[in-house]
């Protein structure tokens, strides 16, 4: 989320419980540096939207946008955000848009 609430990404995956959540993204914290992106249209819309996968695993993704500029530019705004965000323990639940999504982990640990 930006300081105005606004969300600059989301997860890939979901998670059983807020503290896994937190682990994962304490995980892409410290990959950071190791983040790649990248930019692609939507073969309906011709929108573009972004990717950004750590050590080959997709962890997080963008809305769509008009222009593919605009969404290299928030693909990189996250990385910039992602290595300082700091992370809390409250919880703040946001409307689903995407639909079922993969779950990477359990709450037994990590799958």
């Amino acid at each position: 989320m930006t300081a105005n609430n606004r969300e600059l990404a989301r997860s890939v995956f979901r998670y059983a419980s807020p503290e896994l959540c937190r682990h994962a993204v304490r995980e892409v914290q410290a990959g950071s540096g190791r983040l790649v992106l990248s930019t692609f249209p939507d073969p309906v819309t011709g929108d573009f939207s972004w990717r950004g996968e750590l050590d080959d695993t997709p962890v997080a993704a963008g809305k769509r946008y008009e222009q593919e500029q605009t969404a290299r530019y928030a693909a990189k705004r996250f990385v910039d955000a992602v290595a300082d965000a700091e992370v809390t323990d409250m919880v703040r639940a946001l409307r689903d848009r995407r639909g079922p999504a993969p779950s990477r982990y359990t709450s037994e640990g990590q799958s």
